[in-house]
């Protein structure tokens, strides 16, 4: 039985490669107003440092976002793993990858697992660089759920 729905959440509207939407993860509880969120936060601009960072409680639907991939409801197992795997991830240091590939290498890890089906690091990877909007209109013309 599933207790929380996996989502990548949108933030910015990421009109430009250089100034790219903020992804994150946020594990939501279908019968709750808040989430968990795990991401990865910029720490130095000019060498793009990233570091893992979870909040609790954050209000959901996430204020000021543009929207919400669904990813996969989760059982309590599922959910514990996935966090896990999620926190494991080493974030981006090599001065060329983002959030958003962080979060790729994320699903990556979470279909070899069995976590997500098999395709959802192919369909997030196609969606990787493109705007909000774009990403919206990508997710609704595959019919997923945005």
């Amino acid at each position: 039985m599933a207790t929380h729905i996996l989502y990548i959440v949108l933030e910015g509207d990421g009109l430009t490669p250089e100034n790219r939407s903020h992804w994150s993860f946020a594990f939501h509880r279908p019968d709750s107003h808040i989430a968990n969120v795990l991401q990865v936060l910029l720490l130095d601009d000019l060498r793009l440092l990233y570091h893992f960072d979870r909040r609790d409680g954050v209000p959901f639907p996430v204020p000021g976002a543009q929207g919400a991939v669904r990813l996969a409801e989760l059982s309590a197992s599922e959910y514990s793993r996935a966090q896990h795997l999620i926190s494991k991830e080493p974030p981006p240091r090599d001065g060329k990858e983002r959030c958003q590939d962080w979060v790729l290498n994320c699903v990556v890890g979470l279909e070899v697992e069995g976590i997500l089906e098999g395709g959802s690091a192919e369909l997030v990877g196609g969606l990787v660089g493109l705007s909000a909007q774009a990403v919206k209109a990508e997710i609704v013309a595959k019919k997923a759920c945005f």
